[in-house]
């Protein structure tokens, strides 16, 4: 299958802060009233490459999901309809130990959940489910950083799906949140 780099994609990127509560929800899902608020949310748009680089704090985890980053992408004719939305994962047993003895996520009161307990995890095929690990190069306190690609497959799209706009093709990107720099995903 060839493959082509989608230049001006919308990327949305999302996760649980430290604590492992997100922004923006109900309290049905944090246990509290986050609607209103943007943190741990970001918007970009894919370069020239159909890159994109970001820097985010490691997600925490909430019972039942280990630690994990979910991510949309919108074609560039249209950044409301996404062609992906997936989540991407991280090693628990090395991770995970240790962020439980650093502030804040030795705040969290439930346990890590493995990723064979997740509630997502275990429903993706196995190939699918090896390939959205991230995997992490650095330290924990020089930061980490971890490459990987995402492919849409054209032909789930339909004979109408829109062709992608060379002049959408935007480089510049627009984060919805204050970055931190635990983690550097490229």
């Amino acid at each position: 299958i060839a493959s082509q780099e989608l230049a001006g994609a919308t990327v949305y990127l999302w996760g649980a802060d430290g604590l492992g509560r997100y922004s923006a929800v109900s309290s049905n899902m944090n246990g509290e009233d986050t609607s209103g608020t943007k943190w741990m949310r970001s918007k970009y748009k894919s370069d020239s490459d159909g890159q994109v680089t970001f820097q985010a704090a490691i997600p925490g985890w909430y019972q039942g999901r280990s630690m994990h980053f979910h991510v949309r992408i919108g074609l560039p004719s249209d950044s409301t309809s996404f062609v992906i939305t997936t989540q991407l994962f991280f090693d628990q047993d090395a991770l995970g130990t240790a962020l439980k003895a650093r502030s804040p996520y030795n705040s969290i009161s439930t346990g890590l959940t493995s990723l064979e307990d997740d509630t997502v995890y275990p429903k993706m095929d196995s190939t699918t489910r090896q390939s959205m690990i991230l995997s992490l190069t650095g330290s924990m306190d020089g930061g980490y950083t971890a490459s990987f690609n995402l492919g849409i497959d054209s032909s789930s799209l339909g004979d109408d799906a829109p062709v992608p706009d060379e002049a959408a093709a935007a480089t510049t990107t627009t984060p919805l949140e204050e970055k931190s720099d635990t983690v550097v995903v490229r």
